[in-house]
């Protein structure tokens, strides 16, 4: 019988995983950014486009959800491309608070890209911190965001 492995050994071992085609212990880093496509237009083992998938970045991914016990893990290359995804996920009714300081990509995408959207699909609002229904409220129910990023 053996026992799981402990996190400080899945994390060293990349998982424990042997690669296929080199026998290598340490996880292969695979630069491409384009893969061959098969005759009827499929990629091979799915891969189309590094952005999208990479098979260096779904070992890492398959390692920290394995580390945090989550389900799945998505890797983004950037900070600003995280922040947008989580926006992005956001359906109407969901509630959004935003920071007066925060990153300056960010607050210009909020302000000049999403800000239609906000409007449109999950309202427009502002609330102080002090007000009854400021911040605090906006977290526990209600349906009004939190938007400092540019002017009306």
């Amino acid at each position: 019988m053996t026992r799981p492995l402990s996190p400080e050994t899945l994390a060293a071992q990349a998982l424990g995983e042997v690669d296929g085609a080199s026998g290598a212990l340490v996880p292969p880093i695979h630069p491409s950014t384009i893969y061959e496509q098969n005759p009827d237009g499929s990629y091979h083992d799915g891969h189309a486009y590094t952005r999208a998938d990479n098979p260096t970045y779904e070992h890492a991914e398959r390692l920290l959800a394995t580390l945090e016990g989550g389900a799945a893990c998505m890797l983004l290359p950037s900070g600003n491309a995280a922040a947008v995804a989580v926006f992005q996920s956001l359906l109407p009714g969901d509630h959004v608070l935003v920071s007066r300081i925060l990153f300056w990509g960010i607050r210009k995408w909020l302000a000049e890209f999403a800000r239609r959207r906000v409007r449109r699909h999950l309202g427009s609002g502002r609330r102080a911190a002090g007000d009854p229904t400021g911040p605090d409220s906006a977290c526990m129910g209600g349906n009004a965001q939190q938007s400092d990023v540019g002017g009306d």
